[in-house]
């Protein structure tokens, strides 16, 4: 019996371990040096919550989402958490500082978790993960 598990093109692998690394790399830099990135968090949000709390939280979201995106486990959800992640940022920064490079690397990532995402739901018929 063959087994119903994915078999994973190594574009779809690489493309996951690239996103996964920029989810991871910046999560780790929140959670260890929040005060760095204070500046970026809306007037709004730290009106609610202490600006390095929220920080320190988005980066612990990151590395979640950075791991799960890596596993390949539950694809559905952490790339669809992913994207919705990277859309609230595009966001964010299109408000405050409009077009810039930032933005450039940021829609470049939400580009990326959209393919991913568009594979894991793609899959559905594939795949028996969700």
């Amino acid at each position: 019996m063959i087994s119903r598990m994915r078999i994973q093109s190594p574009l779809l692998f690489y493309s996951r371990v690239a996103v996964a690394f920029a989810f991871l790399s910046f999560g780790i830099w929140e959670i260890i040096a929040p005060n760095l990135w204070i500046l970026y968090v809306p007037a709004y949000a730290s009106a609610i919550l202490d600006a390095k709390l929220l920080v320190f939280l988005h980066g612990i979201a990151l590395v979640v989402i950075a791991l799960g995106v890596l596993s390949g486990y539950y694809s559905k959800i952490f790339t669809a958490l992913a994207a919705l992640m990277m859309l609230q940022i595009v966001v964010e920064l299109i408000l405050a500082d409009g077009w810039t490079e930032t933005l450039i690397r940021d829609i470049t990532i939400l580009l990326f978790m959209v393919g991913l995402l568009v594979d894991a739901w793609g899959a559905t018929n594939r795949n028996s993960n969700l």
